[in-house]
């Protein structure tokens, strides 16, 4: 690939990284914003988030993932609400 295409094809691909990246960095940010109150509702659950709104909750990860269904699935932020430090390895 010549280093003119390169150039052209860079920006495209960063452009539609930020387009798709958003929805989780907005997610992250919400949650930390509201952690108290997301983890004393919702205290040991898994959590979806998007637009600012928790969309599903379940204390299995699996089951939260099968309720996003339609444009949701695969494009909300999920994070397990919990005080306690833990290692999550998914």
């Amino acid at each position: 690939m010549s280093a003119t295409v390169a150039r052209r094809v860079q920006p495209a691909h960063a452009k539609r990284a930020r387009r798709v990246l958003t929805p989780f960095r907005e997610g992250r940010e919400y949650t930390c914003q509201n952690f108290d109150d997301l983890v004393e509702r919702y205290k040991e659950e898994w959590v979806a988030i998007h637009d600012k709104k928790v969309v599903a909750h379940n204390p299995s990860r699996h089951v939260l993932q099968k309720q996003l269904t339609g444009h949701l699935s695969g494009h909300a932020y999920t994070t397990f609400l919990t005080r306690r430090k833990q290692t999550l390895i998914l």
